[in-house]
């Protein structure tokens, strides 16, 4: 009988986490998909060393690339944004694990916040989203902002620096600075 109840209760929560994936994967456009471990290393590595100020990550998916900012960078203020409830908790219990307090991660549409204290932005979206955050960009970053996007291009931006990951997929991280 406690097997059946145990047995139960872990497909009720797999069933539920999947039909969670799958409406925030609607809602928002695109799956949580994690940064391939190459991307976020390169991600990290286009940081400034010594970088210390606010550091955004839009889209956080599970907290894997927000996480190994804070850690690298524990003098800077991280802040990930991340709308699908899943992924959200998930990075919650990570950041706990990890023990970043530096970090702070909201369940919240990052199109609806203010992007004017960020110093640097990171971000692993998809062409829509871009060309929405474009128009943030413009309006709401101050000069000077670096944005590090994995795979997808900021629209009508010319990058300071294209990184081309090799490997099964290629891919690109793109760096941009606000001027």
């Amino acid at each position: 009988m406690i097997s059946l109840i145990i047995s139960s209760t872990i497909l009720a929560l797999g069933l539920t986490s999947a039909v969670l994936i799958l409406v925030y994967t609607i809602i928002t456009g695109i799956s949580p998909m994690p940064t391939m471990p190459q991307a976020g290393k390169t991600m990290l590595a286009a940081i400034p060393e010594n970088f210390d100020g606010n550091i955004l990550e839009l889209g956080s998916g599970w907290g894997t690339l927000a996480i190994a900012v804070a850690r690298k960078f524990p003098y800077c203020h991280v802040t990930a944004y991340e709308l699908s409830p899943l992924p959200w908790l998930i990075s919650h219990c990570l950041r706990f694990l990890m023990r970043t307090s530096n970090l702070k991660i909201y369940r919240r549409n990052f199109t609806k916040i203010s992007l004017t204290d960020a110093d640097i932005i990171l971000c692993y979206l998809f062409p829509e989203a871009m060309k929405t955050l474009k128009n943030k960009f413009d309006k709401e970053l101050k000069p000077g902002t670096i944005i590090i996007s994995n795979a997808f291009r900021v629209p009508s931006w010319s990058p300071e620096h294209i990184f081309i990951l090799k490997g099964l997929i290629l891919s690109e991280v793109y760096l941009y600075k606000k001027y």
